[in-house]
């Protein structure tokens, strides 16, 4: 829902705490155990004017430690990911930055695997 800074808004957060069965598991044999409500923001970034400024940083950089991977926004065990891939434009991200500053460790933080695939013709 769009919000506008400086004016109040009100919220209505309706929440149960009554586990139902997962889907597809009409015996109740599996419980969803995730139940919970997340509220929260984030600022509204332009992506390109933020890469352009990771891109220069990194240029002028002596080294740069990309520390990158998935967060629990991907990682649960309440479903599964539909892509090994990392988030969003997160190789795009490395490429770039590889190509200013060969002086680069990327560091992939996850709990589970990720295609990195995309290093190899990349890596010296």
């Amino acid at each position: 829902m769009p919000l506008k800074a400086g004016i109040k808004h009100r919220v209505l957060v309706e929440f149960c705490n009554v586990r139902s069965p997962a889907d597809g598991d009409e015996d109740e044999t599996v419980m969803d155990s995730n139940p919970g409500v997340r509220l929260g923001g984030a600022e509204v970034i332009d992506e390109d004017v933020k890469m352009a400024e990771a891109v220069k940083i990194a240029k002028e950089a002596d080294v740069v430690v990309a520390i990158v991977g998935l967060n629990a926004d991907w990682e649960t065990e309440g479903y599964d990911r539909k892509t090994l891939a990392l988030p969003g434009r997160t190789d795009e991200l490395i490429e770039k930055v590889l190509a200013v500053n060969p002086n680069t460790v990327v560091v992939t933080q996850s709990v589970s695997t990720t295609d990195c695939d995309f290093l190899g013709p990349l890596m010296n």
